[in-house]
């Protein structure tokens, strides 16, 4: 497989295989610079200990863990506002509970294509009968990260989430 390791601007794509992107309601404005990776999370042994190490994700195999990173930048004079990033759960990947992660920002996802977003605990879809049930993390299609803060000029912030290749 490809190296996974794109750049990328408001709603580009990142790869064949994760088929993700990040995208900023800021950057309509010019405001925001974004830089998606993915990287694989492989376990190692070092002095005796078992240490998770990320590693650049040159081939990628079934039941590797990945790593999905966006950083987005202010890129320009003045303080960035209303930032939104949306990331699709790639397509062959189950998103890993309680992975996403953000400094300041308030997350949420969504189980239908990004139309509605809620906490985990609030979403729900129909089983094979017709009845609602919870969602899991196998249900969810997208995340959402809201930076709860204004993005200071050349401020830079990540956000990220784990997935494991099926």
């Amino acid at each position: 497989m490809k190296n996974i390791i794109n750049f990328i601007k408001a709603s580009a794509v990142i790869g064949l295989l994760v088929g993700s992107f990040a995208y900023s309601y800021a950057d309509k404005q010019g405001h925001i610079e974004i830089k998606s990776t993915v990287n694989v999370l492989k376990t190692v042994v070092v002095d005796g200990k078992k240490v998770q190490k990320i590693l650049p994700a040159k081939k990628v195999l079934p039941n590797t863990m990945l790593l999905y990173t966006n950083t987005f930048t202010n890129i320009s004079d003045v303080p960035a506002e209303n930032i939104k990033l949306i990331n699709p759960i790639p397509k062959h990947t189950l998103y890993q509970t309680g992975s996403a992660q953000g400094k300041n920002t308030d997350i949420t996802f969504s189980v239908d294509g990004g139309k509605h977003w809620a906490k985990p605990e609030a979403l729900t879809v129909l089983d094979k009968d017709g009845n609602t049930i919870p969602a899991t993390a196998k249900d969810y299609t997208h995340i959402r990260w809201v930076y709860m803060k204004d993005l200071a000029p050349a401020e830079q912030q990540n956000v990220s989430f784990r997935a494991k290749l099926l």
